[in-house]
């Protein structure tokens, strides 16, 4: 296993999903460098990070030959040993320049292409249909006069109401919704379609309830995979489940996938069936849960990355969102040992780091 000691430089593109990943390194590591790609990041301001810097290191804009030259200086400095991307930019980025971190370890990657096709859920639910994986029937919206009285017979034939709306990107289900009839899809294409919203996805609506298959893996072969059951926005359950498992390995397989990744799936309260919603081809906003019902991710990225023993499974049982468990102790405080002594960790976690999360309380 990597030592405590460990010389990390997490390399940290999106705010609110790096400082989940930190989150799960600080417990194990203690020298964790981050390199943020924004300058304002709130990051900077967690008491979990040893150091903090900003380099330039997008791939869509700056100097990739500076960024890529003050990260290797960077590493020399502080005698960094693994290098983990935070996210989508990150992996991409590091995909590319691999090379130029060779006395460094990085966990696997793929490049921003590939990375952007997979994020892209149009493109990925074409995959799985080209495939015969078991996903919801699709049309791509490119255009408001799309959504015509002409094309209602097709739309109700194909995808059928109540459908979803949703954009190509996107996380947190940020732009989704569910509309029950053709007249409601009109109303919305006209108050809400426009150039910067198009293009979207109408998608068929699934009666049944949300599931999540994560992992780590490497040229399509999975490291380490964990399920969790969504009873409700805040409550997660993790458990094994061997449909949900082997339907994920094969869509690993099928895209020859390097990296972490989350994928929403879905399971039709009627038939049973599992329908592969998307994928997430980074690390996920749930993250530190199943760290705290037994498997760290990033410390197994990690691992992994040093060449290191790491846990291939272990998530196990239900735990609520820190925001629930933290409003459940102040309305009832007397029920706090109650908690499992996961679920107390879970609520203690942010509260010992408040100032990221009260900065970007007053900067919305």
């Amino acid at each position: 296993m990597a030592k405590a000691e460990t010389k990390i430089l997490f390399l940290a593109g999106s705010t609110d999903l790096n400082i989940e990943v930190l989150y799960c390194l600080y417990p194990v590591f203690r020298n964790i460098h981050v390199v943020a790609n924004h300058n304002d990041s709130v990051i900077k301001y967690s008491r979990y990070r040893k150091k903090f810097d900003f380099i330039h290191w997008s791939l869509i804009k700056g100097d990739q030959v500076k960024s890529v030259a003050e990260l290797q200086e960077y590493c020399r400095r502080h005698e960094i040993e693994v290098i983990l991307p935070g996210d989508i930019s990150a992996s991409g980025f590091m995909h590319k320049y691999k090379d130029a971190f060779a006395d460094q370890k990085i966990f696997p990657t793929m490049s921003a292409d590939e990375l952007e096709k997979i994020d892209n859920k149009w493109l990925f639910g074409q995959e799985l249909m080209e495939a015969g994986l078991s996903t919801p029937k699709t049309i791509l919206i490119e255009d408001v006069e799309d959504i015509r009285d002409d094309r209602k017979q097709e739309i109700e034939e194909k995808i059928g109401f109540p459908l979803i709306v949703k954009p190509l990107f996107g996380e947190a289900s940020h732009g989704i919704e569910k509309i029950n009839s053709f007249e409601g899809l009109k109303l919305y294409s006209e108050n809400k379609l426009c150039d910067d919203t198009l293009p979207v996805l109408l998608q068929t609506y699934i009666d049944g309830y949300d599931v999540g298959y994560s992992v780590l893996a490497e040229n399509g072969e999975v490291k380490t995979k964990a399920v969790q059951l969504v009873e409700s926005e805040d409550v997660l359950e993790y458990c094994r489940h061997e449909g949900i498992e082997a339907l994920g390995e094969k869509i690993v397989r099928l895209i020859n996938y390097s990296g972490p990744a989350n994928f929403d799936m879905r399971i039709d309260y009627h038939t049973g069936e599992i329908y592969v919603i998307e994928c997430n081809p980074r690390f996920w906003f749930t993250i530190t849960s199943a760290m705290w019902q037994g498997l760290n991710f990033p410390e197994a990225a990690v691992n992994y990355a040093a060449g290191s023993d790491y846990k291939k499974t272990g998530a196990e049982g239900i735990i609520l969102a820190p925001g629930l468990a933290i409003r459940n102790l102040l309305r009832k405080p007397w029920n706090y040992f109650s908690n499992s002594k996961s679920q107390r960790g879970s609520i203690w976690q942010p509260l010992r780091d408040p100032i990221p999360h009260l900065v970007k309380y007053f900067r919305s």
